[in-house]
């Protein structure tokens, strides 16, 4: 089936789930990236130096996997449709409160505090979506999910540059009070994105079963353990040289540009926006997300 089939194949809840999920991560990775590109803004406001602020982001993703595995557990025993629209509001209005912090250890705080439900969010989306959509689409789906992070880079740099370009003489914080705008997607999600399929079946099957959550949990990863190690170990390497290629450019951009001129978001998106040489990865990762799907359900 090629991939126009592939598209038209999805139903209307499908589509929904999908976009829901693909908007979420975009929106996550939106929300993250403001820091970016005002970090010298913000050491000048606190007084601190600028590895103060880039450890700040350190920090963010370092809590990453608390926030996935406590999203994790609750999606496992509430469904993965609930946690999602709790995880998508806590850190939008985490980013809200980001733009009112009154000094730098407050400012701190709430970025530890975003990293928690910034990681809740890809467990949560991709589960949702990958559990939706029919098995023969999920390789491309998932390929094509992963984008949003790239994408909500792109959106970072435009509500950059729009917001100094047509408001110069505000500050910072307007970029974080931007940052609530995905609680938005809430609303979408509660009307138009029903729970999974796949956790609803799970649960039946829990129960006439006599598993409780943590019992399910233990068994998916004694089942699947080589599977399970390898993908954190792949993962964690991925995520390893992805980050200190891309997010250690900021600072050296703001050190070498003026800040104050907002063509400089350009630069950045630029350097960091790579959906044109990614689109071959994403076909590779069609074939070893397929081939992953022939193994699991091999060893069922």
């Amino acid at each position: 089936m090629n991939t126009f089939a592939l598209f038209r194949s999805l139903n209307r809840d499908q589509r929904n789930t999908f976009l829901a999920s693909f908007l979420g991560w975009t929106l996550d990775a939106f929300d993250f990236f403001l820091v970016s590109f005002v970090t010298l803004r913000i050491a000048g406001d606190f007084r601190v130096g600028l590895p103060a602020v880039v450890l700040t982001t350190s920090l963010t993703l370092a809590m990453r996997p608390v926030g996935a595995l406590i999203f994790g557990i609750l999606a496992d025993r509430f469904g993965r449709r609930t946690p999602l629209m709790v995880d998508i509001v806590l850190y939008s209005v985490l980013e809200l409160l980001t733009a009112f912090s009154p000094n730098y250890a407050i400012f701190l705080i709430l970025r530890v505090l975003f990293g928690i439900a910034m990681g809740g969010e890809w467990g949560l989306g991709s589960s949702l979506a990958m559990e939706t959509l029919p098995t023969e689409s999920r390789g491309l789906f998932s390929g094509i999910l992963q984008q949003g992070y790239a994408c909500g880079y792109l959106l970072g740099a435009v509500a950059y540059y729009l917001i100094f370009t047509l408001f110069p003489g505000v500050g910072w914080r307007a970029m974080f009070i931007v940052g609530v705008l995905p609680a938005l997607l809430v609303v979408f999600i509660r009307s138009r994105v029903p729970e999974s399929p796949v956790w609803e079946h799970q649960q039946v099957l829990h129960r006439q079963r006599g598993i409780n959550v943590w019992q399910g949990m233990l068994n998916a990863i004694k089942n699947r353990w080589i599977l399970f190690v390898y993908l954190i170990l792949l993962t964690n390497l991925v995520v390893q040289s992805r980050k200190i290629v891309r997010d250690g450019q900021e600072p050296f951009f703001q050190g070498t540009q003026n800040q104050e001129d907002p063509a400089f978001s350009h630069i950045q998106a630029l350097a960091h926006q790579r959906l044109i040489y990614r689109l071959p990865l994403s076909r590779q990762h069609v074939q070893v997300s397929q081939d992953w799907q022939e193994y699991i359900l091999s060893h069922d």
